[in-house]
């Protein structure tokens, strides 16, 4: 059994890690990355 808060924070987690990293790879290749994106 796991707790249902656990499982959220869990996800939480890994929400908030990708957009870190989203964060850090949009700044890498500044807009090139945009321009590609849309």
């Amino acid at each position: 059994y796991v707790a249902p808060g656990l499982v959220y924070l869990t996800l939480g987690t890994m929400v908030l890690v990708t957009e870190i990293a989203a964060v850090a790879i949009q700044q890498s290749y500044g807009l090139n990355f945009k321009d590609v994106s849309l």
